[in-house]
């Protein structure tokens, strides 16, 4: 989670530093005779997220999905856990690589193709999250 803070805070950073009026080109002629571009107002977008797992769900959503997707067929359930298990113990340990876990996670969705995977998230939803949802997130 303090990967994603400190991605969003550079982003709202770097965003902040683009409308700034203090970095825009002063007005005037450049060195070569020309005017400077005008400055680029960026449009800053509010994200918000929040962790449902243990809160509005008594779940790990990635766990479950995990399970969900072996149980399909789509992972090798051995080599699957064995990986799973090692990428929990380094985010436990604040070293995961989240990039790598990504790939990881997202793999056997890449192999079955868009129209496949949709498919099973909704089978998922229905068939996991919504049955999970404490009725006080309703």
């Amino acid at each position: 989670m303090k990967l994603l803070t400190d991605t969003l805070q550079e982003t709202r950073h770097a965003a902040s530093q683009s409308v700034s009026s203090e970095n825009s080109p002063r007005v005037g002629t450049l060195s070569d005779g020309h005017k400077p571009p005008a400055p680029v107002q960026a449009e800053v977008h509010k994200l918000v997220l929040f962790d449902l797992d243990h809160t509005l769900l008594p779940i790990d959503s990635d766990y479950a999905w995990g399970e969900f997707t072996t149980a399909r067929g789509w992972t090798d359930p051995i080599e699957f856990k064995r990986k799973n298990e090692a990428f929990y113990a380094q985010y436990q340990a604040g070293v995961l690589d989240v990039h790598q876990y990504v790939r990881f996670a997202t793999e056997a969705l890449c192999r079955q193709g868009a129209a496949n995977s949709i498919a099973l998230r909704e089978e998922f939803m229905t068939a996991v999250i919504h049955k999970n949802i404490h009725p006080q997130a309703l």
